[in-house]
């Protein structure tokens, strides 16, 4: 049996994000006219985050039936985002549809209050802005270390917790906002601080983002860390890994004109900061 939710959920959902795809990718208007003046043509669903169902994609069994049917657990898509989140739910965990209804409610938000406009008026110039969805993270262990052999016995026993070598990684989608009502052409983005080197999937040198629109591309992390596997843990959690606190990266766009501007992304206090 389903946890359906009802017809004033549903409506509120389109309606907090003004009928737009909350994909930041997608963004496509999900309402329209039909040929019968009578009537609108809808290709938006209010698609649950977490499955309606047991065996559904992200299903959570702590859920009561009122938090399942909740606007909380609901995100407003386009009928093809909606089947793709939940044929490959592993690729769109329960967070990132979190984030993206979050952006998409925050653009609807500054849109009613013209907020977005009052920017644009006052810097008439493309506004490019970095933002990372979180993917998956994960620890792969590399060699056991000398260390749990101090005492001279070199038998583990099964169940011991042990010092480990051990990869970790982070991956996440990086996200370029077009936060302007101007186009920018040939973005480009580089690190300019930081040790660690992360990777970032290459950007296509010939590109646009339109007004509001955004391109993405893949970010991935991966840190070198000797320590028991529950400290492997408890650094893996993290959104935002502490070896980003000592990296920068400087994004690079132009207008029409072919003029150039920049935006600086540090992240400080698991925050991500743009500066224009």
């Amino acid at each position: 049996m389903r946890d359906n939710f009802n017809k004033p959920t549903k409506e509120t959902l389109a309606k907090r994000v003004c009928y737009h795809c909350s994909n930041p990718s997608c963004d496509k208007i999900t309402v329209g006219p039909h040929s019968d003046s009578t009537k609108s043509t809808l290709l938006g669903v209010a698609a649950h985050i977490t499955a309606a169902a047991p065996k559904g994609p992200r299903y959570d069994l702590k859920l009561n039936i009122e938090e399942r049917i909740h606007a909380d657990n609901g995100i407003w898509l386009c009928v093809n985002c909606s089947t793709i989140i939940d044929k490959d739910p592993d690729s769109y965990p329960v967070q990132l549809l979190n984030n993206w209804k979050a952006q998409a409610e925050k653009r609807a938000l500054d849109k009613l209050t013209g907020e977005i406009y009052k920017i644009n008026r006052t810097n008439p110039r493309p506004i490019i802005e970095l933002d990372l969805l979180y993917s998956h993270s994960g620890r792969s262990p590399k060699g056991i270390s000398e260390d749990n052999f101090t005492d001279g016995n070199r038998v583990l026993q099964a169940g011991q917790d042990y010092i480990q070598f051990w990869d970790l990684t982070w991956n996440y989608k990086l996200v370029l906002m077009n936060n302007s009502t101007l186009p920018a052409f040939n973005v480009s983005i580089e690190q300019i601080s930081g040790v660690n080197q992360p990777y970032v999937e290459r950007i296509n040198k010939k590109n646009n983002i339109p007004p509001y629109k955004v391109i993405e591309s893949k970010l991935k992390i991966t840190e070198f860390f000797k320590g028991y596997h529950s400290q492997a843990d408890i650094l893996i959690s993290k959104d935002i890994p502490p070896v980003l606190s000592d990296v920068k990266f400087k994004i690079k766009y132009c207008d029409e004109t072919r003029n150039e501007f920049t935006t600086i992304v540090d992240f400080n206090n698991d925050e991500i900061n743009n500066v224009i």
